[in-house]
């Protein structure tokens, strides 16, 4: 277990809190709450507080589950996976096809996977108990990189323009979006297979997949190899590690550090506090924490991109 970079404390949503300091579920989580397990005592408040799943918990709350105070997680577990094919990236599949449960009983209570790769996809699937490190993954304006390795059933020369499609990008009949790389490379060919190298810097739900589809290109076999600075290669395909605490810097890093995901919350919550303001339910507490942090709203709301987590 590793520590977690410092950062001053965010407000959050009830459900998020209790999700980055237990090993309970979402699911299991709301259902806490909707049963009225789950109360919050606030500073200065003398009865506890009803917890519903979109509270917000301030620093110096009390919040308490089934009679127990729940105290955030002072450390971590941040894992790598190399995820076999035909396995689906849950810890259930709903039609009861192989899944994520055998590794996951096996690994740290709590975690969970960091995105998903299709059930078809081998390679790199993080698992951590660590929140806001999964948002920062995961957050497509963060541009973190990612390498996936493909295989395909013809040989293409160096200037067979669906390389170059591949980065311009492809335009898709269902999104008005290009679905994009930030490059494609050709690692290996042989006189009936050619080998691409295709880094990523966002993952759209299957976007390799889909444009191998768009641009007929006869694809065999798709492997996630690195996410940003983290490769695989010394990783057998089903096993599982431990990150190392450098790793787990670099992966930071390379998603813009804690700080950037501090500033993106507190943006979120600016723009949280002025929607409440205007519709005529003013979050008092919430004003006052944003106050506090002497950033005016407008400015939180012009940087803010995407809704609080």
């Amino acid at each position: 277990m590793l520590c977690k970079p410092q950062a001053m404390f965010v407000p959050r949503r009830l459900d998020k809190y209790l999700r980055d300091s237990t090993a309970l579920s979402l699911v299991e989580i709301r259902n806490a709450c909707r049963e009225g397990r789950v109360t919050v005592r606030t500073e200065g408040s003398g009865q506890p507080l009803a917890g519903l799943s979109d509270t917000l918990v301030f620093e110096g709350d009390v919040v308490v589950l089934d009679g127990t105070a729940v105290i955030p997680r002072e450390v971590h577990n941040y894992l790598v996976f190399n995820k076999p094919r035909h396995v689906t990236s849950t810890a259930s599949d709903p039609t009861h096809r192989a899944d994520l449960r055998p590794w996951l009983q096996k690994m740290p209570e709590g975690v969970f996977p960091v995105g998903r790769l299709d059930r078809e996809t081998s390679g790199a699937l993080l698992f951590t108990d660590d929140g806001d490190f999964a948002n920062a993954v995961l957050q497509p304006d963060h541009h973190t990189m990612k390498l996936y390795w493909l295989w395909l059933d013809e040989s293409l020369p160096d200037d067979d323009p669906r390389l170059e499609a591949l980065v311009r990008g492809v335009a898709h009949e269902t999104s008005t979006e290009l679905l994009q790389a930030v490059s494609a490379v050709v690692h290996h060919r042989t006189p009936h297979t050619t080998e691409l190298h295709v880094t990523l810097d966002e993952g759209k739900n299957r976007q390799i997949r889909k444009m191998c589809h768009l641009l007929q290109l006869r694809l065999l076999q798709l492997h996630r190899k690195a996410i940003g600075t983290l490769h695989i290669e010394a990783l057998a395909l089903g096993e599982w590690r431990r990150l190392t605490g450098e790793e787990v810097a670099a992966l930071w890093q390379s998603c813009g550090g804690v700080a950037r995901i501090s500033r993106t919350k507190v943006a979120a919550l600016a723009r949280m506090a002025e929607a409440a303001a205007q519709s005529g339910r003013a979050l008092p507490r919430l004003e006052t924490w944003l106050a506090h942090n002497h950033t005016s709203l407008a400015a939180r709301v012009k940087h803010c991109k995407r809704p609080c987590d």
